[in-house]
């Protein structure tokens, strides 16, 4: 954990410092300019005015129409502080386990860390060495998208290395789910993955591919009925009901479908007069049903009904808390979300009150 605060710097690089004894300018016998005054009224009720904008509207901090208490950043982390790579680099995704883990595809780092609930550095896998220390059996290649299963096991896909990389509770590779051919050699990019009951969702360039939950192919949906093809979709969710959630990227929307490809709703790139999907990347379904995506163009989350209607959405694009820069997945557990905040270089936990009951405008 870290705090994310420093001073501010200019284009060089250079940090800038307030002289607090340094004093507006005097004139003879020690009295302001009038006109300097004035100028300074103006200016301070100018600021005035876009104060009270801000905190009437909420804009650059967050926007929030419908939930009762606002969402609390409450820790960054940025990686295991110690070993060949302290710090995290462009980490594309993050999910929580069901003892309350947080699991981050460091992708710059080629591993996945682990930390504790408080932000605590536990351990890290994706990397295993050789018995000689010259270097690596094997190696994660680009990890994104991430789910752990109750017993531990974890499921990444591995966009470069062409696989969902599945690992047991301690870290060990069990096995590489692939489509079309070998590993690696196929071309496929799986860019997220859901796991439900024995079926387990992959999102890759065209659409999503099904398989059984020991990696066997079933099928593909690549489009919903009715709708267009769905065109590099970043991430995946399966609803308790079994319906399946895309975040269609490069279309700009959230596709909610039944496992016959069947579209229940989708939610574009505006409601009314107001954008509400700018780039969806990762995608998940909150306690209360609720759908939250992370939305890098939008430097936030952006919160749906269960029956896609939007609700509110939380960020601005930054590098303090509560704010992003690119962000790439989200995940809930209870009312707390983990933001991979990619360009920040970190990860955000943040506490959005409200998910656990169902939301007013469904």
């Amino acid at each position: 954990m870290t705090n994310p605060d420093r001073p501010g710097r200019d284009h060089h690089g250079h940090v800038h410092h307030v002289d607090p004894q340094k004093k507006l300018p005097l004139l003879s016998g020690g009295l302001l300019s009038r006109r300097v005054l004035g100028r300074t009224m103006v200016v301070l009720a100018a600021l005035l005015i876009a104060l009270v904008l801000i905190l009437l509207t909420g804009r650059g901090t967050s926007e929030l129409l419908n939930t009762q208490a606002r969402p609390t950043p409450l820790f960054v982390i940025v990686g295991p502080g110690k070993g060949d790579a302290p710090l995290l680099i462009r980490p594309l995704a993050a999910a929580w386990s069901t003892s309350g883990q947080i699991f981050i595809s460091d992708t710059g780092n080629q591993r996945i860390c682990v930390f504790s609930d408080q932000g605590r550095f536990v351990r890290e896998f994706g990397r295993t060495k050789r018995g000689d220390g010259t270097g690596y059996d094997y190696t994660l290649q680009q990890p994104a998208g991430l789910v752990v299963r109750d017993d531990g096991r974890v499921y990444v896909a591995d966009v470069r290395g062409g696989c969902v990389a599945v690992f047991d509770a301690h870290g060990a590779l069990l096995k590489r789910v692939t489509y079309g051919s070998t590993v690696g050699g196929s071309g496929w990019t799986p860019t997220d993955v859901a796991l439900v009951g024995d079926r387990l969702y992959v999102t890759d360039s065209r659409g999503v591919a099904i398989f059984s939950g020991d990696g066997a192919f079933i099928r593909r949906i690549d489009r919903s009925q009715p709708g267009t093809p769905f065109s590099h979709p970043n991430g995946t969710a399966v609803r308790k009901d079994g319906s399946i959630i895309i975040a269609d990227t490069n279309n700009g929307r959230i596709v909610a479908m039944k496992t016959d490809g069947s579209r229940l709703w989708s939610t574009g790139p505006d409601v009314g007069k107001k954008r509400v999907v700018g780039l969806p990347r990762g995608v998940c379904v909150a306690a209360n049903g609720d759908v939250i995506f992370a939305d890098a163009f939008l430097f936030g989350v952006v919160r749906l009904s269960p029956s896609g209607a939007y609700l509110d959405s939380y960020g601005t694009r930054g590098g303090g808390l509560g704010e992003f820069s690119f962000p790439n997945d989200v995940d809930a557990r209870g009312e707390l979300l983990v933001v991979t905040d990619k360009e920040n270089n970190r990860i955000q936990v943040v506490k959005y009150p409200g998910l656990l009951k169902a939301s007013a405008n469904q």
